[in-house]
């Protein structure tokens, strides 16, 4: 591995965290019956396609590497 791949995951990670974290806050508020407005819930789902791409981005890479 090199050096700059682990903080990168790391952060990745990080990022996965912290939209999974937004998603199931906005869950939990609609359950409870409130409304949540589209712009938040948009920028929640945005937040967790990001994540979901740079993991996919690194995983190609690595399958990149491999095939190598």
């Amino acid at each position: 591995m090199e050096p700059t791949e682990g903080p990168t995951q790391d952060l990745i990670v990080m990022y996965l965290s912290r939209a999974v974290e937004h998603l199931e806050a906005i869950q939990s508020r609609l359950e409870a019956g409130e409304t949540v407005p589209d712009d938040e819930r948009l920028d929640a789902l945005t937040g967790s396609v990001n994540g979901l791409s740079a993991c996919l981005a690194i995983l190609a890479q690595k399958v990149d590497e491999l095939g190598a």
